[in-house]
């Protein structure tokens, strides 16, 4: 049964409700769920607070709104995005959701190497001069916040170079996730965070336009977070699978 919410918010503790029990399996791909009125009853709120919700569950790929048909909800996994991460990655308490935290540290180290590589293919002189400036940003800093914080600005120069926007966007639901849970982020990540010399490798070989230095770098690199991660969350994760190297072997693209 749906509980009854509190009074902020309305329209955002509906759609964590509903999103909740889809992602649960609670609701299953195909059910159809209660009219407009049914769920306003069932969770105290005002119609207008349940068309918002609805109108999220849309968006977000989680619902389909047939006229006369009512609304159905989908199969989140073939039809949601990157944007249902941070609603994910950790629980309506604050707390990381072992299962999301490991896909999320999959993905980056899957995209990194072929984002920084790209960069490599792709840099101009002013983006070298950012990586220069964010580099020295970061190696000035000692407390591990503003060194999580100065890290992220180098990798946000980084892919910004890729020249990619389907990375650059993947990059943004990665970070607005990880923000959830900063400071947990922060420790499992801090081997890789302190160790200067994997950001001076990255930097260097992209700005030698040396691709395949540059993704090896990156994932010897990010190495030192993915393993203390999948420690940390899930014992039945195998960081070597997650950082086999990707062929680079694709043909060369133009930059934008």
């Amino acid at each position: 049964m749906l509980e009854s919410v509190g009074r902020k918010l309305l329209s955002v503790e509906v759609f964590e409700q509903l999103r909740d029990r889809v992602v649960s399996g609670a609701l299953s791909p195909g059910d159809r769920l209660p009219a407009e009125r049914d769920l306003c009853a069932q969770l105290g709120v005002s119609r207008s607070a349940v068309r918002e919700a609805l109108k999220r569950m849309q968006q977000a790929g989680l619902v389909r709104v047939k006229h006369g048909g009512g609304i159905r909800v989908l199969d989140y996994r073939r039809h949601a995005g990157l944007d249902l991460l941070t609603g994910l990655f950790v629980d309506r308490l604050g707390v990381p959701n072992p299962r999301v935290v490991c896909s999320v540290v999959e993905l980056r180290a899957l995209l990194a190497p072929s984002a920084v590589a790209l960069c490599a293919r792709r840099a101009t002189p002013e983006v070298d001069a950012r990586l220069d400036a964010a580099l020295a940003a970061l190696l000035r800093t000692q407390e591990l916040g503003d060194r999580q914080r100065a890290s992220q600005a180098l990798w946000a120069e980084l892919i910004a170079g890729s020249g990619n926007l389907a990375i650059l966007l993947a990059f943004n639901s990665l970070l607005q996730a990880y923000a959830l849970a900063a400071d947990t982020v922060a420790r499992f990540q801090e081997p890789e965070l302190r160790h200067d010399a994997g950001f001076i490798d990255m930097v260097a070989a992209v700005q030698a336009r040396d691709e395949v230095a540059a993704a090896a770098a990156v994932r010897t690199h990010v190495a030192l977070g993915l393993a203390p991660a999948l420690a940390f969350f899930s014992g039945e994760h195998d960081p070597e699978s997650v950082l086999t190297p990707i062929s680079l072997a694709a043909p060369r693209l133009e930059a934008p």
